[in-house]
C-alpha cells in the first residue's frame, strides 16, 4: 500500500509543506490542551504515535487489537498526533456506550481519502451526518426493511438452487460460486438483471475491483492525506484516489441508466436483460427521496457492493465453520431431514421453522465476524462512563468486534450453536450486538445467507479434508474479513441424479 505521493516531491511549493507541519503542529498543541482540561483520563493504550505513523495496525489487525485489550483493558485509547481513536472491546461497555450514548455516536469521523476523494462524500457507510446522510438513510432503509425484501425471496432461493448445482459440478470452486452467487442476487434485487450472472461479467468485474480499492483506502495510514489533510488542496495529490471514482461512477451510473431506459420504453425483458422489481427500479419511479441523479446511482452501487462482498464472506464463513465442527452441522441437517425431507430444496417457509440453522448461522458470525472492527463512529459531545472514563467529543469509536463476540461464550474458540436456543427450541440472539457482525443491511443478508445454508447443507456434507488441513485464522487484511482460499470435501447427501433433478432446472 504506497503512500499517494509523486516522485516530483521535491517541486511542489515549498510554503505548502511548511503551513502543512505548522498546522499539524498547532492541531498536536490544541488538541494536547483540549484532553488535557477534562477532569477526567483518556481509557489507557499503547504510547502516543506521532502523524506520520498510522497508530492503528494495517497487517494482523483483529490479532494486534485483541493483544491491546487484553494488556490494557476493555477499552483502549489509541492516539495519533492529535487524533484519538477508542477501541471497545468489551460488551458491557458496548452497551453502555454505543446504545446507551447512540445519540451521540451517529456521526461519523472524517475519512478524507475513503471518504471524500474516492467516494466523493456518497458512500452510506461513510457519510457524516447532515442533510445528504438523511436523505441516503430514508432511501436505503425503504428498501432493505424486512417487508421488502421479501418481494426477492424467490430470487434468493433460484440462486441458492443454482449454487448447489455449481458445486455439484466443480466443488473445488466453492469461493467463487459463492461469490457469483452473491454477484446475482445483488444484481437482480439492485437491478432488476434477469440474465445469468457470471464471474466475467464486466459489471461483476467493475464492482470486484471497486469493493478491492475500498479495502485499500479503508487500510489504516494507506494515505498520508489522512494525517495531513491539507495535502487534499494540492493539485497532483489523489489524482489516483480520483481517478478511482471516475471508474467506478461510470459503472453504476450504467447500470442506473439501463433501468431508466427500461421504464422510459418498456422494451422487452429478454432484449433487456433487465426485470422488476428492483431497488433501483423502484427508487427511480419514487423520484430518489430527493436525491440528486448522481447521488441515486452511486447509493445503488454502493449497496450492491457492500451486500456482495458481506454475503459472500458471510457464507463461506459459514462453509469454513461447518467443515471445522461438522457436529454442529449435523444438528442443522438432522432438523432439516425432518422438516423438509429429501423429495425438494429447502424453501423459506422452511427456514422459518429451522432454528438449529439460524443458531448455526449467528454463531458461526459470532465465531469469525464479517467486519470485525466494524465501521467507526464519531463522538459529538463528551461521554463519560464507568466513574470517570472519558470517550472525549470528536474522538472516534471503534468496535472490537471480534474480541466481544468471542467473549459472549465461555468457550471462544468453538462452535456452540445451541446456545442461541430456548428450552423450548426456539432461537433467541445471544446478544442485541449480534446483528453488527453482518455489517449493516441484516435483512437482506440474513435471508440470503439462511436460504442458501439450507440449500447447501440439505445437499452436502461439508467436511475438512485429512490431508488439507484448514488454517482457521487465515483471513485476508480487509474491512470486509474474507477467508483465504481453502479446500473442503462436498459430499452429496443423496443421489446426485435426485439432486441435479431438483436444483439442475432452476
Amino acid at each position: 500500500m504506497a503512500f499517494d505521493v509523486p516522485e516530483s516531491f521535491s517541486l511542489a511549493p515549498t510554503w505548502i509543506f511548511i503551513g502543512a507541519v505548522i498546522v499539524v503542529v498547532l492541531g498536536e498543541y490544541c488538541k494536547g490542551r483540549c484532553f488535557a482540561k477534562h477532569a477526567f483520563p483518556l481509557p489507557p493504550g499503547p504510547p502516543r504515535s506521532w502523524f506520520w505513523r498510522s497508530a492503528m495496525p494495517s497487517n494482523n489487525v483483529t490479532h494486534i487489537i485483541t493483544q491491546w485489550i487484553q494488556q490494557y483493558g476493555p477499552v483502549v485509547s489509541v492516539r495519533q498526533g492529535n487524533q484519538v481513536s477508542v477501541i471497545i472491546g468489551s460488551v458491557e461497555t458496548a452497551n453502555d456506550i454505543m446504545e446507551k450514548e447512540g445519540s451521540a455516536l451517529v456521526d461519523r469521523p472524517q475519512a478524507i481519502a475513503a471518504g471524500e476523494m474516492f467516494s466523493q462524500n456518497m458512500r452510506l457507510v461513510l457519510i457524516r451526518v447532515g442533510s445528504r446522510f438523511r436523505r441516503f438513510r430514508k432511501a436505503a432503509n425503504a428498501q432493505l426493511q424486512p417487508k421488502a425484501i421479501e418481494a426477492y425471496r424467490d430470487i434468493q432461493s433460484e440462486d441458492a438452487r443454482q449454487l448447489v448445482y455449481d458445486i455439484l459440478k466443480a466443488p473445488e470452486k466453492h469461493q467463487e460460486h459463492v461469490r457469483r452467487f452473491s454477484n446475482s442476487v445483488i444484481l437482480r434485487m439492485t437491478y432488476g438483471k434477469s440474465r445469468p450472472t457470471a464471474y466475467t461479467d464486466p459489471e461483476v468485474v467493475g464492482m470486484k475491483i471497486a469493493a478491492e480499492r475500498f479495502g485499500i483506502v479503508m487500510q489504516p495510514g494507506a494515505f498520508l492525506v489522512d494525517r495531513i489533510p491539507i495535502l487534499r488542496y494540492v493539485p497532483w495529490y489523489g489524482r489516483q484516489l480520483k481517478a478511482w471514482f471516475r471508474e467506478e461512477y461510470e459503472l453504476v451510473l450504467g447500470q442506473m441508466e439501463r433501468v431508466q431506459n427500461e421504464i422510459a420504453s418498456r422494451i422487452s425483458i429478454a432484449a433487456s436483460g433487465l426485470a422488476g422489481p428492483s431497488f433501483m427500479c423502484t427508487l427511480l419511479e419514487q423520484h430518489g427521496h430527493q436525491l440528486s441523479r448522481t447521488e441515486m446511482c452511486y447509493l445503488g452501487g454502493t449497496i450492491f457492493g457492500a451486500a456482495t462482498d458481506n454475503i459472500s464472506a458471510a457464507i463461506t464463513i459459514a462453509i469454513l465453520a461447518a467443515a471445522c465442527h461438522p457436529e454442529a452441522q449435523a444438528r442443522v441437517q438432522e432438523q432439516l431431514d425432518t422438516i423438509v425431507g429429501r423429495e425438494r430444496a429447502p424453501s423459506f417457509e422452511d427456514v422459518q421453522r429451522l432454528t438449529e440453522l439460524h443458531a448455526f448461522m449467528h454463531e458461526s458470525l459470532r465465531w469469525r465476524p464479517v467486519v470485525p472492527l466494524g465501521f467507526p463512529h464519531r463522538a459529538t459531545r463528551d461521554i463519560i462512563w464507568d466513574f470517570g472514563s472519558l470517550l472525549a467529543q470528536q474522538s472516534t469509536a471503534v468496535t472490537g468486534l471480534f474480541l466481544m463476540m468471542q467473549l459472549l461464550f465461555l468457550t471462544p474458540k468453538t462452535l456452540t450453536p445451541r446456545d442461541g436456543l430456548n428450552p423450548a427450541g426456539a432461537f433467541v440472539p445471544i446478544s442485541s450486538l449480534s446483528h453488527l457482525a453482518l455489517a449493516g443491511g441484516q435483512y437482506l443478508a440474513s435471508d440470503s445467507i439462511l436460504i442458501t445454508l439450507a440449500c447447501l447443507f440439505w445437499a452436502f456434507r461439508i467436511l475438512e479434508p485429512k490431508d488439507a488441513p484448514i488454517d482457521r485464522w487465515a483471513f485476508k487484511d480487509n474491512v470486509v474479513a474474507h477467508p483465504q482460499p481453502f479446500s473442503v470435501m462436498f459430499f452429496p447427501r443423496w443421489d446426485v441424479g435426485h439432486l441435479e433433478e431438483i436444483v439442475g432446472q432452476s
